[in-house]
């Protein structure tokens, strides 16, 4: 199953960097992520190992976009959003066991 998941989870965040992105919606893309963020949020809920470096970084990215003037054709709420979701998805925001497991899996 955690198999499974790694290859979707894979052939959808490649799917927006090619050909397949425009036929794939943005709601499969961001959906899938939210459903896997809220899966590894519930498997580290009880681990506190969040990456500090990460949560700064975040909190930096969001204060550029609110304290900066950014055209909206760029919509960077929906960007930001979405690079939250992919970083606690498959990033290393949390650091247990079982999620560097399966971003081993999902690289390899």
């Amino acid at each position: 199953m955690k198999n499974l998941i790694a290859i979707i989870t894979v052939l959808i965040a490649f799917s927006r960097t090619s050909f397949i992105g425009e036929i794939m919606p943005s709601a499969i893309y961001y959906g899938w992520f939210i459903f896997l963020a809220l899966l590894v949020i519930l498997r580290n809920l009880y681990v506190n190992k969040i990456n500090p470096t990460m949560v700064y970084f975040l909190l930096v990215c969001l204060l550029s976009i609110i304290l900066n003037e950014i055209n909206p054709i760029f919509v960077p709420w929906q960007r930001f959003t979405g690079f939250v979701l992919f970083i606690i998805a498959v990033g290393p925001f949390f650091e247990s066991e079982k999620t560097l497991l399966f971003r081993y899996k999902l690289f390899h």
